[in-house]
């Protein structure tokens, strides 16, 4: 049954993709975008342009600022390789000895690992991850003094991407200190940012005060199919008490739910009146109440055209802009092959080697550590497919 959902989901996924590349090859014929800086192959399409007057604004506001930081960004970028990679060897040995303590590894497949609802805010999220990214990797390379080709954008297949394309003579001619700001560059900025999201999430009510009164009550975002709740509360409704007692936000109503017992008939004050409510068995532990229902804060608007669900999307945003930034900035620490953190690496290893005249050493090494960083990263795929299947989310 499990495979047979996940080839019918492939099948599905591969059509869509299919449809999106035929609209993709008409519009580069109609619209002539081969004289527009597009190159167009077999399921990859290329944007590039030579006009980089943002990068080079930037790089000369602060260079000696930028520097600093680039700098700190080599320590961030080992010690995230490190982080990253234990992290994976850690979740790779629950699979066998704690299964259920185990993460899902996947790549981020429109249709396959990701749900249409998903789609939107991880387009956003990975917009952020790429500019981010990719201008970071410009901007120290025009202060090591680095000229740049290009930049641009590409879509191979379903997997969107971004680039930076410097002289590669001129990388050759920098230090290996310089280097090594460049190649971490972008991971750094992916972090930082991460960090930055988080702020703005842990004091989400502050950021959207302008806008919305402090939380009242707690809005229904999703009903359970066949729980407690289902043909008696419905989306949008807001629950502002139970028994009684004030339900302003999510954190009062499961304090208060932790007190209800399963089965037991409550009273939930609500934006369509009272209801004599009876509540179902909670999954995790039979002797609690359970309303079968997926909430979050209620923010009143003050502005008439924002709906009650605006706070539910911008933080659904903020979310997987967050987790978007700091698992791929991390990934991309991993040592395997054209991969930041594995240019990093190089740079070390080469610089060891070099120095005590070991070279085949080196390379032994550095060898020997991308295959089994890469071993560790594909056993943790493939041990979700087993394991769970394909996740979507």
């Amino acid at each position: 049954m499990l495979f047979q959902t996940v080839s019918e989901r492939l099948i599905e996924a591969a059509i869509y993709i299919l449809i999106v590349w035929v609209f993709i090859y008409v519009a580069y014929k109609v619209f002539n975008l081969k004289n527009k800086g597009v190159e167009l192959g077999p399921f990859i399409v290329i944007y590039k342009t030579t006009r980089l007057a943002i990068i080079e604004k930037l790089a000369k506001k602060y260079p000696w600022a930028w520097k600093i930081a680039f700098s700190a960004g080599i320590v961030i970028g080992f010690v995230g390789m490190a982080q990253i990679f234990i992290l994976l060897l850690q979740n790779l040995i629950n699979f066998f000895v704690a299964p259920l303590q185990a993460s899902p590894v996947l790549p981020l497949l429109p249709g396959i690992t990701i749900s249409g609802e998903s789609l939107p805010f991880i387009i956003f999220g990975l917009a952020v991850v790429l500019l981010t990214h990719e201008i970071s990797h410009g901007i120290a390379a025009r202060i090591e003094g680095v000229r740049l080709k290009s930049a641009g954008l590409l879509l191979l297949a379903i997997l969107p991407g971004a680039f930076v394309e410097p002289e590669e003579e001129d990388i050759k001619k920098v230090s290996p200190t310089s280097r090594l700001r460049i190649f971490g560059a972008g991971s750094f900025s992916n972090i930082v940012t991460a960090l930055l999201v988080l702020l703005l999430l842990t004091n989400f009510a502050l950021v959207i005060a302008p806008f919305f009164g402090p939380s009242n009550g707690v809005l229904v975002t999703e009903v359970v199919p066949g729980g407690p709740s289902d043909g008696i509360l419905e989306r949008g409704n807001i629950i502002y008490s139970i028994n009684g007692m004030p339900t302003q936000n999510v954190q009062a109503l499961s304090e208060i739910l932790s007190t209800v017992q399963a089965y037991e008939t409550i009273e939930l004050e609500t934006d369509e009146g009272i209801i004599q409510f009876k509540t179902g068995a909670r999954p995790d532990d039979s002797t609690k109440g359970y309303l079968g229902v997926f909430t979050f804060n209620h923010y009143p608007s003050r502005i008439s055209f924002l709906g009650k669900f605006f706070p539910v999307q911008l933080f659904t945003l903020f979310q997987w802009t967050f987790l978007l930034t700091l698992n791929i900035g991390l990934l991309n620490l991993l040592p395997i092959l054209f991969l930041d953190g594995d240019r990093m690496l190089t740079e070390v290893v080469n610089y060891i080697s070099q120095r005590y005249n070991s070279e085949i050493v080196g390379k032994v090494v550095l060898n020997g550590i991308r295959a089994f960083a890469l071993l560790v990263l594909l056993l943790n795929i493939i041990l979700t497919f087993l394991n769970m299947g394909l996740v979507a989310i």
